[in-house]
């Protein structure tokens, strides 16, 4: 009796690896991080801005790998917080020690996604190796650790409203007698007024006015001039002008004095 030879058959593709919570998370971090920096470029800074840009490409590319099931992708997640804490590790702590700005919710939750992504990444990562093929059980303390994470969120993020509602860097000015000031303001992470004139011994008084969502200072360093300017607020700026000459003054979140780039304007002191 004749035997008919089986066809060749192809190897079958090894099923995708499920992800775990920590995966999952990663996942969850990655893609929210994606969403929020497309909002803030949309509605924030209504801009495309290369950098944030480039995170939104990286969040979403390192997102769908990970969502794959590769055993190592999850690391992925823990090298974008990484990259992102570093290159806005300036700017995310002005905005938090700042917390009347209007920016303090948005930074907030920047900060808590990128740190989660570096937690869930590793741990993804570890748990993958860990578990060699089998499924991993969710940590008990997993569900209740994120809630009381964003209970954190929601608590900090009501205070700082709080702290606006009461006058946030209240400058003990009426309305009306800082309306009549002359203004120095901010527009698309410059000053607008790019050269201030004031006489020698002049006592100086400035109506600071921040068109950006983002906060800004007022600073001088050699009249000890500091002033924070939240996101979409208004501040005074309260010095005496000494010797003449010519003094840059400049936005400390936004300006590198090494390299003399980013946010300044000129303050000439005349005789």
């Amino acid at each position: 009796m004749a035997t008919t030879a089986a066809p060749f058959a192809a190897p079958a593709r090894p099923a995708r690896r499920p992800l775990s919570a920590f995966g999952k998370l990663t996942v969850a971090t990655l893609v929210g991080a994606a969403a929020l920096l497309g909002y803030m470029m949309a509605f924030v800074f209504h801009a495309l801005i290369p950098p944030v840009a480039i995170f939104v490409v990286l969040g979403l590319v390192f997102a769908g790998v990970i969502a794959r099931g590769t055993r190592w992708a999850p690391a992925l997640g823990a090298l974008f917080g990484v990259l992102f804490l570093l290159a806005n590790g300036h700017p995310i702590v002005t905005e938090l020690s700042h917390p009347e700005g209007s920016m303090f919710p948005l930074v907030l939750m920047a900060a808590v996604i990128g740190l989660l992504a570096i937690a869930a990444g590793i741990a993804g990562t570890v748990t993958n190796y860990r578990r060699a093929g089998a499924t991993a059980a969710t940590p008990r303390w997993f569900v209740p650790g994120l809630s009381g994470i964003a209970g954190a969120c929601v608590g900090a993020i009501a205070l700082a409203g709080v702290v606006r509602a009461n006058g946030g860097t209240g400058t003990g000015v009426s309305p009306r007698v800082l309306a009549t000031l002359p203004v120095v303001s901010t527009h698309n992470f410059e000053f607008e007024q790019r050269e201030i004139r004031v006489k020698a011994g002049e006592r100086v008084a400035l109506r600071l006015e921040n068109k950006d969502g983002m906060q800004h200072s007022f600073d001088v360093d050699e009249f000890d001039v500091h002033v924070p300017l939240p996101g979409g607020g208004t501040a005074l700026a309260l010095f005496t002008a000494g010797v003449p000459g010519r003094y840059t003054f400049y936005c400390s979140p936004h300006y590198d004095k090494k390299s003399g780039q980013g946010m300044k304007g000129t303050l000439i002191v005349e005789p």
